[in-house]
């Protein structure tokens, strides 16, 4: 297997001020055209009442064989009360198998505080790419290390750490990520069946053979 392209992509956003907030919906993957595979990804969080610590997070995972790949990951943390924090953390990985002809990606961060005292919002969103030549999967060491990144990203998103700490928590907990595609994706092989046979008849002057793969 040869990973022909790794891209990771980090996109931060802190303590933003505007007038609104794009209405936005859960993650969604979708293959609108036979050669195409569009995959979207959306950490939303939005603190209305006061002195609350909203938090959202998620890590998603996607393998596509599609010749075309286009891939989306957004976090927005959007808040308007008083003493309030809200805390969006997205990361996304998308391993495109097979050599794409075409990937296209975005990773986008919008933290918003608007019309409040003693608030602040943090929104971080993490994209790793990756396109191999052939087909893959991950290893199941891979995959635990993954839940535990999920485990540890939710808990992470629901603390009152400070901002800074949860900033560089995220880090870390991204280069995990990082480190299990780049160390734990598994060629997967290609299986083929092959069958032999021979058979001698009565009167036969030797015998005869045969065969088929699959």
């Amino acid at each position: 297997m040869t990973l022909a392209r790794l891209v990771w992509r980090p996109a931060v956003a802190v303590l933003l001020t505007a007038a609104a907030v794009p209405t936005l919906t859960a993650g969604r993957a979708s293959a609108a055209a036979s050669g195409h595979r569009a995959v979207d990804d959306r950490r939303v969080v939005q603190a209305t009442r006061v002195s609350s610590t909203p938090g959202a997070s998620g890590l998603s995972v996607h393998r596509t064989s599609r010749a075309s790949v286009g891939a989306t990951n957004t976090a927005v943390a959007y808040v308007t009360c008083d003493r309030c924090r809200a805390v969006a953390l997205s990361f996304q990985v998308v391993i495109a198998q097979r050599s794409p002809g075409e990937v296209a990606a975005g990773n986008v961060a919008l933290a918003v505080t608007e019309g409040c005292h003693d608030c602040e919002s943090l929104a971080m969103a993490y994209q790793v790419v990756v396109t191999t030549d052939g087909r893959t999967h991950i290893s199941a060491r891979g995959h635990r290390m993954l839940d535990s990144v999920r485990s540890r990203l939710r808990a992470l998103s629901q603390s009152h750490r400070p901002v800074e700490e949860i900033r560089t928590q995220a880090d870390s907990l991204m280069a995990v990520v990082t480190q299990v595609v780049a160390e734990e994706l598994r060629t997967r092989p290609t299986v083929r069946s092959r069958e032999r046979w021979e058979r001698t008849e009565p009167g036969a002057r030797g015998p005869s053979r045969g065969g088929r793969e699959s």
